[in-house]
């Protein structure tokens, strides 16, 4: 199995990151893990999601979370966020993207939008919970016959024909 750090870049009073990107990025590098860097919502900041100087040199993916930041209201969704953000990477590096992603059409949203890679978190909490392994089995396969109707209703007969005028953003 790969390693992966996961590097969340937020306000130093937060207490994960006290010194600049660049020097997380170069200590996770040198330990030989790809590093992922996540997009936040800033607390009592802005309350938006902004693509600052992304993808950074030594990026390998960019997170895009708002770490459940909509769950108080006035959060900005991470699908808004989305565009601007993949925008500003501009494929240098896949985009990653989570936050209310239930339904195989929220994923093809997602994917519209710019997204790389769609996580979903609760729906396959959810099926381990009820069903353990299985439920999860059968969670990610509702999720993907959901993702190929979309996909036939939309006429995009592969996940590299989706974009933003599969759901008329373009």
């Amino acid at each position: 199995m790969e390693r992966v750090a996961s590097v969340t870049v937020t306000p130093a009073h937060f207490g994960y990151i006290q010194t600049g990107t660049e020097a997380v990025v170069e200590r996770v590098g040198t330990a030989g893990c790809p590093v992922i860097v996540l997009t936040v919502d800033l607390p009592g900041g802005s309350n938006r999601l902004t693509p600052r100087r992304l993808p950074h040199p030594g990026h390998d993916a960019i997170w895009v979370s708002n770490h459940g930041g909509r769950s108080e209201g006035s959060g900005q969704a991470t699908i808004d966020a989305l565009p601007e953000i993949a925008n500003a990477v501009n494929r240098r590096v896949p985009v990653i993207v989570d936050g209310g992603f239930r339904r195989g059409s929220d994923i093809f949203k997602g994917i519209a939008r710019g997204a790389d890679a769609v996580a979903v978190g609760r729906p396959y909490l959810w099926g381990l919970g009820a069903f353990g392994q299985p439920g999860v089995e059968r969670v990610l396969e509702i999720l993907r016959g959901e993702l190929a109707i979309t996909m036939r209703l939309a006429g995009t007969p592969s996940l590299a024909s989706i974009g933003a005028s599969s759901i008329g953003t373009e």
